[in-house]
């Protein structure tokens, strides 16, 4: 016989972790398929009074990865300040 608690997940202190996990993987699939994307539609429009530079442009990657971790760190403090006064206990 069990307890009736088996069910339950365990509890995560690693939150923060978790997210910032996620938001490295998505900043590294972010660059990887826009650049291929930026590389197809250069191509796509490339004409002869139109020409465009194809080479990747690594400051410009970097602003967009601080700005991606600066977005995310803003979006994780405003959505999980509630959720650590939240008591699970009462809700049942």
């Amino acid at each position: 016989m069990t307890d009736g608690t088996s069910w339950r997940l365990p509890r995560s202190r690693s939150a923060p972790a978790s997210a910032a996990l996620g938001t490295a993987l998505g900043i590294l699939l972010g660059l990887a398929v826009g650049s291929g994307i930026a590389c197809t539609i250069c191509r796509t429009m490339d004409q002869p009074f139109l020409q465009l530079v194809r080479a990747p442009s690594i400051p410009a990657w970097i602003a967009g990865a601080v700005l991606t971790v600066l977005f995310t760190a803003v979006v994780n403090y405003v959505a999980l300040r509630p959720v650590k006064n939240l008591k699970l206990t009462d809700l049942a």
